[in-house]
């Protein structure tokens, strides 16, 4: 399921998504924002300016790799004190992984994204067996709460206004939408509530 906001305040957007998707445990395994970050991404002479494969960098929340179908190959994942403290640390996706540290192991290793040191705490096991180019697996996450620190150390700020939901079933799909249509609209229509965030769509 993905839901969509336009306007202002995509993180306090979230936080009340995420606290209302926990209510919906029978109907709903995970939630995360989706909006990802342009920047540099560096470790040691290796950077992302000079890759013919730029990794992309993802704001994600501890349910990130469950809502986008990554597991974890090596570390561990994003967690919720990551998220809570925004503890600057980033999990690659294989691809990355191999782009800037070739076999070596990236972990406790310190990359930096828009000049902001982070450290590699996991790697998510290769999901992408394609072959193309521009793999899946060439990706970043790090803890969306660190939206405020990149966007003030790139000088682009960019607000959250993309959310993904992992629905638990087929059957359980058509009742979230629902759920999250009437949730959003109380949400971001309730000027009211000093909470009017712009317009909102779930589909």
């Amino acid at each position: 399921i993905s839901a969509s906001k336009w306007g202002a305040g995509g993180d306090k957007v979230f936080q009340s998504l995420y606290d209302y998707c926990l209510k919906l445990e029978d109907l709903v395994v995970g939630v995360t924002p989706s909006g990802s970050v342009y920047g540099t991404v560096q470790y040691g002479a290796k950077n992302s300016e000079t890759m013919d494969q730029r990794p992309t960098v993802y704001l994600g929340s501890d349910q990130w790799s469950l809502c986008n179908n990554f597991t974890i190959g090596k570390g561990r994942d994003l967690c919720y004190m990551d998220i809570k403290n925004n503890t600057q640390v980033c999990v690659l996706g294989s691809k990355a992984a191999e782009l800037f540290f070739d076999y070596a192991n990236p972990l406790g290793k310190e990359i930096t994204v828009c000049g902001v040191p982070l450290q590699v705490v996991g790697v998510y096991a290769q999901k992408d067996f394609s072959g193309n180019d521009y793999s899946l697996d060439n990706v970043i996450a790090v803890p969306y709460t660190l939206n405020q620190t990149l966007s003030l150390a790139s000088k682009s700020f960019t607000d959250m206004s993309e959310f993904v939901v992992k629905a638990k079933s087929k059957d359980a799909t058509n009742e979230a939408v629902t759920l999250l249509e009437v949730f959003l609209k109380g949400l971001i229509g309730d000027s009211q509530s000093g909470m009017s965030y712009g317009y909102y769509n779930v589909y």
